[in-house]
């Protein structure tokens, strides 16, 4: 990608962002036919991951899992996407799949919700599921960097209040959305220990970040196939990572994504340079996204909606270390 693509007007951007209809009380549906619904839970203490860990290993095709933390909550937000038109046998996205089964994908989401909100509640605590309302305000809040949320009453369509009054420019390595300046930095593959160090020492800095960690699950029988379809737009760095993390041994690939903002530029930037010689002096690989700022918006959270492949998570081991951030 480059940063022309990211050169569109205002009200072209809800191109990039689903239309949000509100379907049932805690669950809202993508444009591609997915559905959404978040959990969030205070991941400090992980109290039964056997039982967390075999309940996951059981999802069927189609479930995704996407994570964030931010300076804004100390509670993690789990963003459950799952596809109906996911076509088991062929392995791909049918749209005649959904008009077959109907509503009936609502019923079996909402069921598959219950029963993981009772796992999540016996291996955590603080479990909360959202309704949908505050997801809408939620989705909201992370696409604007608002910290405070006033939805309008009719909320069917997310998309047309996100482009009211939304603004965004380039500055230099920098991506200026609204008053805040931004910058992303990319950790792929690294496990937990490396990821919360980071954290730790961006929250000693004072600077606010967003942090969010997206979970891509390839099936191993289709692996090669899948790669291509999901990651053939990446650039020639990100595909060298996949090429190392993606072995025939893990059929799962994680992307840390930390998202930095501030109103003053230039102490951002100081302390972005600060913060680059502490990661490379750890000897930790990361992508930062210079050359392709725009993705400070549109590839962290808001990405999962333009995700068009889900895959298993049968072939995982122990990702339930993964709900701990």
């Amino acid at each position: 990608m480059s940063l022309k693509e990211y050169d569109i007007k205002n009200n072209e951007i809800s191109e990039w962002i689903p239309y949000l209809g509100l379907m049932t009380p805690r669950i809202i549906q993508n444009k591609d036919d997915s559905l959404i619904s978040i959990i969030e839970y205070d991941d400090s203490s992980l109290m039964n991951k056997d039982n967390l860990n075999k309940f996951l290993k059981q999802l069927p095709l189609g479930i995704s899992f996407y994570f964030e933390k931010s300076t804004l909550s100390p509670i993690t937000t789990c963003y459950i996407i799952w596809n109906p038109a996911y076509d088991l046998k062929n392995n791909k996205l049918s749209n005649s799949l959904i008009k077959e089964t109907n509503n009936d994908h609502f019923y079996i989401f909402d069921k598959f919700l219950d029963e993981f909100f009772s796992k999540m509640n016996k291996s955590f605590q603080n479990v909360n599921i959202l309704s949908k309302q505050d997801v809408l305000n939620r989705l909201y809040r992370i696409l604007t960097y608002e910290k405070s949320i006033a939805m309008p009453d009719a909320t069917l369509y997310l998309d047309c209040y996100l482009t009211q009054d939304f603004s965004y420019k380039k500055y230099k390595h920098m991506l200026k959305i609204g008053e805040y300046y931004t910058n992303c930095i990319r950790l792929l593959g690294y496990p937990n220990f490396f990821v919360k160090d980071i954290l730790s020492y961006i929250k000693n800095m004072n600077l606010n970040y967003r942090y969010s960690r997206r979970i891509t699950v390839l099936d191993n029988q289709t692996k090669i196939q899948t790669q291509e379809n999901y990651f053939k737009n990446w650039c020639s760095s990100h595909r060298s990572f996949l090429s190392v993390f993606c072995t025939k041994e893990s059929a799962f690939y994680i992307e840390n994504i930390i998202v930095l903002y501030d109103r003053n530029k230039d102490f951002l930037n100081e302390q972005i340079l600060q913060l680059d010689k502490y990661i490379n002096n750890k000897g930790i690989a990361t992508i930062s996204e210079n050359y392709n700022i725009g993705d400070t918006w549109f590839s962290t959270i808001p990405g999962m909606f333009r995700s068009g492949y889900c895959h298993s998570l049968v072939s995982c081991k122990n990702i339930s270390y993964n709900f701990i951030l």
